[in-house]
């Protein structure tokens, strides 16, 4: 898995309209989405063009259409460079993993930032404009418990070990409040270290002997930024990472489906040209079907483009995988 783009706000996805209702779908096209939100949301078009008419394409001599692709040109290149903070800046090649996007707008963009950052995967959630709301509910309960010494300096095994032991019950009492069975606890001790004249601290897995801590400090300093420091070497914070394993929920599996079947086609304004195209409603997608873009997908909670070039396989779990042809 990989990159995951924020989840939009409402506020967020309201901005993005006037895009949406002239283009034809949110991404060099914008599907007119007499159906956002099931359904449930009428949208004033002429508002729409007013608005990137006056504010947008007449200063700048443009098209409507024109000054709608570049405005959501520059809304993919900075949301690009967002996602390469989390991957290039961090040592990792954007090619090795699969885009995850997600929130009501995300699967709108996932083709392009996928096109521009060299990725050939991208899987889109059953639900992407509730993920993190779903995430929530599924995720295992976390606290942190950590004190700051008094005085940093070097290591001492003797005064850590009391720490982590007083740490270690506060996190069993809050994981007993909780009502997480025993068996189901977790503790794992984490060290906040720095070399001597640092700003910031590193954390590190704590290792119960001075020698073994620092050395792993070194290392991973080393993995973070290429180098390490002949300097002293100073525990700063020491953390425990209270975890209470909740159930897995449970997902449903889909049926095998009749293929994918366009209930309709749309006209879309591409920087090439204007075509029609094929409008699905995810709720009739079953495992194993398949579609080629571009296409787009609807549902009450978000809406995803199939970029030209693209190809979607729905999986068992609902997830649809877009691969580039």
């Amino acid at each position: 898995m990989l990159l995951q783009q924020p989840a939009q706000a409402p506020g967020g996805i309201i901005s993005f309209l006037p895009l949406v209702l002239i283009l034809g779908i949110f991404y060099l096209i914008v599907f007119l989405p007499a159906r956002l939100l099931g359904g449930r949301m009428a949208l004033d078009a002429e508002a729409a063009n007013r608005a990137i008419d006056n504010k947008v394409a007449r200063p700048l001599g443009l098209t409507r259409e024109e000054a709608a692709r570049g405005m959501l040109a520059i809304l993919d290149n900075n949301m690009m460079g967002a996602l390469r903070i989390v991957s290039v800046e961090r040592g990792h090649d954007p090619r090795d993993f699969t885009l995850v996007p997600f929130g009501g707008a995300g699967p709108l963009h996932g083709c392009a930032l996928a096109d521009l950052l060299g990725i050939k995967r991208v899987l889109v959630p059953p639900a992407p404009g509730v993920l993190c709301a779903d995430g929530l509910l599924a995720a295992d309960l976390k606290a942190d418990f950590s004190r700051t010494l008094p005085r940093t300096g070097k290591v001492d095994i003797d005064v850590a070990r009391r720490i982590y032991a007083e740490l270690s019950d506060q996190a069993d009492d809050w994981l007993a409040g909780e009502k997480v069975a025993p068996a189901d606890r977790k503790l794992t001790r984490i060290a906040l270290m720095r070399y001597h004249g640092q700003g910031g601290e590193v954390s590190v897995g704590w290792v119960d002997d001075a020698k073994g801590v620092e050395a792993a400090f070194g290392a991973a300093h080393e993995s973070l930024y290429g180098f390490k420091l002949d300097s002293p070497i100073e525990l700063v914070t020491l953390r425990i990472e209270a975890t209470g394993r909740m159930p897995a929920p449970l997902r449903p599996i889909l049926r095998a489906g009749a293929g994918a079947k366009p209930e309709g086609r749309h006209t879309v304004h591409f920087a090439s040209g204007t075509i029609e195209v094929p409008l699905f409603d995810r709720a009739t997608f079953g495992a194993g079907d398949r579609l080629e873009g571009p296409a787009i997908v609807t549902q009450l909670d978000a809406t995803t483009l199939v970029a030209l070039g693209w190809s979607g396989e729905v999986q068992p779990s609902g997830a649809i995988l877009l691969t580039r042809s």
